[in-house]
């Protein structure tokens, strides 16, 4: 609503301040060239950033990837073999281990390999992978012999008893993280590069990084801050803008000195700057066509505010003085006339409240006299007098609510928002004495036996809640332990209830010095 008056008040200002806007728009528009430059630079850099962190969540979900292939249970069945020694069944579980995981490398294809490796560092299955084709390679390797990738992620396998067996190992086509990343819907640069720490690339895609090395394609005080490992914006190199940032190889660790790549990419930069130059070649034209127009908008806006803000006000200052039955005539079809139509819904409905209130608590305190006539008439359930201190609190302490929520909304009724608040307090103390009520009814009414499936942990719980007071009034812990899968038995709840209440008073009785009260099923 604020921003719809705002912006008519704006634009009165706007009228007055027109010369100097006009000396000033020269001025004003090399300043904002230059705010828009700075603000695509700042996006060129949030936009490697998420490409980056697109990368991240890519090698988290490889991590949770080996977390899920580690679990497997032909996995499992494999490292329990190997402590058992057993050579047939290591044979037997190393093919359905194999076969698993070249189905899993040919559905993912940015795995360069996957072996589950010994303790002695032999590779018992082994599955690789040109990006394009996977298959399982039999036999057993050393794979002290290999060249480590780029990257590896390392999980331990261990048997049912908990010892180590092995590791599960996946190395990945960095490469392949980035075509995965450009299927994201984010718009590309000219030229995107993944680069290793010690200045290689690991993977590019587009034009600009043609070099070995990034050092043989950009300056080398932009080379040095990324391998630093630093984010940030190159905004002059070689007629293009340069954005970096690093990506953790364990997001999860949210620790860059667990290792880490840096996602380098270049952007044209009248691309980036594009912007900018529209808004200039814009300007001239808008601010003319402004200028008049707000000259205009001026005269007018002032009349139409004049009148309705004067009559929001009036009508508004009646209401708070309590008269609800004043209603305010605003029609200017903008938030002053949401103003208006709130008010008068808010007035309607402190009407309707004031109105079933009190006779609301009337007829609640009739329903509680009579539920304690009816109890205290009861023989059956005598017992029932030792609750009379727990009924009276359950009662009482809303009650007390009540009368104060009624006592403030006299007091302060133009405050809508506090009558509101107070109106849900008293709607929940009439919901809790209305709960209070009907247990005590159930218990007291008298009536014919009527069995049916009866769930007793609710039987059990609705009774503990009218003697739970008085149980702790004397020193009493009561301990719940209900069966969630008990099923109902044939009973008749309210005499069921009548025989748990004894017992509780029996208990009460039992224990004069206080103790505990366990309730099972």
């Amino acid at each position: 609503m604020r921003a719809g008056i705002r912006k008519k008040l704006s634009a009165v200002l706007l009228g007055i301040a027109l010369v100097p806007i006009v000396i000033l728009g020269v001025y004003g528009v090399y300043r904002t060239m230059g705010a828009l430059r700075k603000m695509a630079l700042d996006a060129a850099g949030r936009a490697v950033a998420m490409k980056a962190h697109r990368v991240e969540d890519f090698l988290r979900a490889t991590q949770e990837d080996m977390l899920f292939l580690s679990l497997i249970s032909p996995l499992r069945h494999l490292a329990d073999a190997l402590g058992a020694n057993d050579t047939l069944e290591v044979a037997r579980w190393r093919e359905e281990v194999g076969n698993i995981l070249a189905t899993f490398s040919q559905q993912r294809k940015v795995y360069r390999k996957l072996i589950f490796l010994d303790n002695q560092g032999r590779g018992l299955v082994q599955v690789y992978s040109d990006g394009r084709q996977a298959w399982l390679l039999r036999g057993m390797v050393d794979s002290t012999l290999e060249v480590p990738g780029p990257l590896e992620y390392r999980v331990k396998i261990s048997d049912s008893r908990r010892q180590k067996q092995g590791e599960l190992v996946a190395s990945l086509f960095p490469k392949g993280i980035l075509d995965r990343v450009q299927e994201g819907g984010l718009e590309w640069g000219e030229g995107v590069a993944l680069v290793h720490p010690n200045g290689e690339y690991l993977a590019r895609i587009g034009m600009g990084f043609t070099g070995k090395r990034i050092g043989e394609d950009l300056p080398e005080q932009v080379v040095r801050k990324v391998l630093l490992g630093e984010a940030g914006v190159a905004s002059d190199v070689r007629g293009d803008i340069v954005s970096y940032a690093p990506v953790l190889l364990f997001p999860s660790s949210g620790r860059r000195e667990a290792g880490y790549w840096m996602l380098v990419e270049r952007w044209p930069k009248g691309m980036v700057f594009a912007s900018a130059q529209a808004y200039r070649r814009m300007f001239l034209l808008l601010s003319i066509a402004a200028g008049g127009l707000a000259v205009v908008l001026s005269v007018l806006l002032s009349r139409r505010l004049t009148s309705p803000l004067m009559a929001l006000r009036d009508g508004a200052l009646r209401i708070g003085e309590g008269n609800l039955d004043h209603r305010l005539v605003v029609h200017t079809g903008d938030e002053i006339e949401e103003v208006a139509y709130a008010f008068n819904r808010m007035a309607e409905q402190l009407q309707g409240l004031y109105r079933g209130l009190e006779e609301k608590v009337r007829e609640k305190t009739r329903e509680l006299e009579q539920a304690y006539k009816e109890l205290m008439q009861s023989e059956k359930l005598a017992a029932l007098g030792t609750l009379a201190a727990g009924v009276a609190h359950e009662i009482n302490n809303p009650l007390d609510g009540i009368q104060g929520c009624i006592a403030r909304i006299r007091k302060h009724p133009e405050d809508s928002e506090q009558t509101l608040r107070y109106l849900d307090i008293i709607e929940e103390g009439l919901d809790r004495i209305g709960k209070v009520v009907g247990q005590l009814l159930d218990l007291s009414r008298k009536r014919e036996l009527s069995l049916a499936p009866t769930d007793l942990n609710r039987v059990l719980e609705d009774t503990l809640a009218l003697a739970e007071y008085q149980l702790k009034k004397g020193g009493i812990e009561v301990i719940r332990e209900f069966d969630p899968d008990l099923p109902d038995v044939l009973g008749d709840g309210q005499y069921l209830g009548q025989v748990f209440l004894n017992l509780f008073l029996n208990a009460l009785a039992a224990m004069p010095e206080g103790g505990t009260l366990t309730v099972r099923t």
